[in-house]
C-alpha cells in the first residue's frame, strides 16, 4: 500500500514538472513571436508562463501525506508555488487583455503571429494541508477567467488554434478546484476525510484532470516547436534526462524504504523480546509474592485450624498491599479457602485447575493464564507455590496480576510503540483508543490465519505489514507460552507506517526538489547543445 503512494507521489513529480516544462515551452513559443517586434505588451504573458512552468516546477517538489506529518518545507513550497502561480495566472489574464482579437480572416493563413499560444498554470497541487487557502482560491479563479480569455479569442476573435488552449485552461481550473477542496475543508467523518485526503480519489481526479489539461496544452504547443529542429532536440534531451532522473528516484526511494522495513522489523522484533521478558519478570514477581505469602507461620497456622476468618482477613490485607488482580488460597484437596478480591466467595472447586495441580507436583508455577469473558478475555500472569509445614503440603497461594491496558499503556510511554495482548486470537488489552477517546479496541479477534498459524500454532513470531483500524502498521507477533511451552496468546508490538516513513519522507523531499531545479537548469546546457547541433545541419 505504502509502495503504491510512492510510486504515485513520483507519478505526481512527473506529471508537475512535466507541466512546468509546458508552461515554458508556451513561454519559449511567446518570446519567439515577440522577438519579431519587440512590444513591451508582448512580454506580458512571457512572464506569466514563466512563473508557472517555475511554480509548477516548485509544487512538484513537495511531499504529500506519506508520513502523518508534513513537514515546513512541504509547506513552504506549496505557499509559494500558490502565490507564483496567482501571478503567473494574472500576468496571462492581463496579457490577453491587452492583445486586440483577431480579425475574421478572408484567405487561409498557415499561420499568426499569435500563434504561440499557450499556457497552462497552477495544479498540481495536491497537499491536504490548511494553510492559508484563500492563497489556494485564486488559481483555479484565474485559471478559469485565462481559459474563458483564450476561448474568447478562438471564438470571437476567430483564431481557432487557441481553442484547446483555453480548454486545457479551463480542465486546469477545475484541478486547482478540487485541490482547493482538499486544502481547504477538513471533514471528520471517516469516508469523507479518505475522499478528500491524500492519494484518495479527489486527488487521483485532480491528477489525472491536470495530465489531461496539460496533454492537451503540450500537443498544441508542440505542433509548433516541433517544426524545428533545435527544438525537438531539446525536447528529446530533456525528456531523457528527466526519464533518467525518475528512474534513479524511484530504485533510490524503493531501496531506501526496504531498508527502513528491515530495520524496523528488526527493532520491533527486539521491542517484542523485551516486553515478553518483562512479563516474564511479572511472572517471577507473582511468583515471588506467592512463595512469600506461602511462608508466612500466621497462614499455615491458620489453614491447620482450618480458620477460614484469619485466613480472609491475612489476605484481604495482603491483596491491596501487593495491588495484586487476584489472590487465592486453595486447601490440598482444591478447595477455596480465601479469595482475596472477592472475600466472600469462597467454598468453590479448583482441584481441576491445571496451575493448581502443577503446582502441587512441582511445589511452584509461573505462568500465564486467560480468564473472563469469550467477548473480553483477560489475559494474567500467575505464580502459585505450595504451603508446606514439615513436608506436609497443606494448600496452594495463587497470585496473579492482569496484563490490561494500563500495562499497554505503560509500554507505550517508553517505547512509543502500539501494544496489544491477546488471549487466542482475541485482543485482551491495547493501546488503540476508540475515536472517542475513552473506550479501548478490545474483543477484536485476529482473523489473518498467516498470523495465527505462525504465533499460535508454531510458536514463532510474525512480521509483517497489518492493516488496524485502517491504518497500515509494521507489526511483529510474538508468542505468550503458557507452564507446558504451549502457545496461549500473543503480544503485538506495532508502529505506524506513515510515522515510520518520515524519514523517507524527508529524503524524498530533497531529492524530488533537486531533481527539480536541475531539470530547470539542465534546460539551458540542452538548449546550447542541441543548438550547436542544429547548425551542424545549417
Amino acid at each position: 500500500m505504502i509502495e503504491v503512494q510512492l510510486i504515485l507521489q513520483i507519478a505526481h513529480f512527473a506529471i508537475s514538472l512535466f507541466g512546468g516544462l509546458i508552461f515554458l515551452a508556451c513561454a519559449w513559443l511567446y518570446f519567439d513571436s515577440w522577438s519579431n517586434n519587440k512590444s513591451p505588451k508582448g512580454l506580458v504573458p512571457v512572464i506569466g508562463f514563466v512563473a508557472l512552468g517555475f511554480a509548477f516546477a516548485l509544487s512538484s517538489a513537495g511531499v504529500k501525506n506519506i508520513s502523518t506529518s508534513i513537514s515546513g518545507y512541504s509547506n513552504l513550497l506549496e505557499s509559494v508555488s500558490s502565490f507564483v502561480k496567482t501571478f503567473g495566472f494574472l500576468m496571462l489574464s492581463l496579457g490577453l487583455l491587452l492583445e486586440p482579437l483577431g480579425k475574421k480572416p478572408t484567405y487561409p493563413s498557415s499561420a499568426s503571429s499569435s500563434n504561440a499560444a499557450d499556457a497552462n498554470a497552477a495544479s498540481a497541487g495536491y497537499f491536504s494541508i490548511q494553510i492559508k487557502p484563500l492563497l489556494f482560491f485564486f488559481p483555479p479563479l484565474l485559471s478559469f477567467i485565462t481559459g474563458i480569455l483564450y476561448l474568447r479569442k478562438g471564438y470571437l476573435g476567430l483564431e481557432n488554434h487557441l481553442k484547446p488552449v483555453g480548454f486545457s485552461f479551463i480542465l486546469i481550473a477545475l484541478s486547482e478546484t478540487l485541490n482547493f477542496v482538499s486544502n481547504t475543508f477538513t471533514l471528520k467523518n471517516i469516508a469523507s476525510y479518505n475522499l478528500l485526503s491524500g492519494f484518495g480519489p479527489l486527488w487521483m481526479i485532480e491528477n489525472i484532470i491536470f495530465l489531461l489539461a496539460i496533454i492537451l496544452l503540450a500537443k498544441s504547443v508542440f505542433g509548433y516547436l516541433l517544426k524545428r529542429v533545435q527544438t525537438q532536440l531539446v525536447i528529446i534531451i530533456s525528456s531523457v534526462s528527466l526519464v533518467i532522473f525518475l528512474f534513479t528516484t524511484v530504485v533510490f526511494s524503493l531501496i531506501l524504504l526496504r531498508n527502513i522495513q528491515k530495520d524496523t522489523y528488526s527493532q520491533l522484533k527486539s521491542d517484542a523480546g523485551i516486553l515478553s521478558y518483562s512479563l516474564k519478570n511479572k511472572q517471577q514477581e507473582a511468583l515471588s509474592d506467592a512463595k512469600f505469602i506461602a511462608g508466612s507461620q500466621e497462614l499455615k497456622k491458620a489453614i491447620m485450624d482450618n480458620d477460614r476468618k484469619k485466613i480472609k482477613d491475612q489476605i484481604t490485607s495482603l491483596i491491596l498491599s501487593k495491588k495484586a488482580s487476584s489472590l487465592l488460597v486453595v486447601s490440598g484437596d482444591g478447595v477455596v479457602l480465601a479469595r482475596g478480591e472477592e472475600p466472600d466467595r469462597t467454598g468453590d472447586s479448583l482441584g481441576s485447575d491445571a496451575v493448581f495441580k502443577r503446582t502441587l507436583e512441582k511445589g511452584e508455577v509461573a505462568s500465564f493464564k486467560t480468564g473472563g469473558s469469550s467477548l473480553i478475555p483477560v489475559v494474567s500472569v500467575v505464580g502459585a507455590s505450595v504451603v508446606s509445614d514439615n513436608g506436609k503440603n497443606l494448600g496452594v497461594v495463587m497470585v496473579s496480576y492482569d496484563i490490561d491496558s494500563a500495562f499497554a499503556d505503560g509500554v507505550k510511554e517508553s517505547t512509543n510503540l502500539d501494544v496489544s495482548i491477546y488471549s487466542g486470537n482475541i485482543r485482551s488489552a491495547t493501546t488503540f483508543v476508540s475515536p472517542d477517546g475513552k473506550s479501548r479496541w478490545v474483543g477484536i479477534k485476529e482473523d489473518n490465519q498467516k498470523i495465527t498459524d505462525a504465533v499460535l500454532k508454531e510458536g514463532q513470531y510474525f512480521a509483517g505489514e497489518v492493516n488496524i483500524l485502517n491504518s497500515f502498521y509494521l507489526s511483529v507477533f510474538a508468542p505468550v507460552k503458557d507452564m507446558d511451552n504451549n502457545p496461549t496468546g500473543m503480544i503485538y508490538v506495532g508502529r505506524d507506517y506513515l510515522d515510520v516513513l518520515s524519514v523517507v519522507s524527508a529524503s524524498i523531499e530533497i531529492t524530488l526538489l533537486f531533481i527539480a531545479i536541475s531539470m530547470l537548469l539542465w534546460l539551458i546546457p540542452s538548449f546550447v547543445i542541441s543548438r550547436y547541433i542544429a547548425n551542424q545541419f545549417k
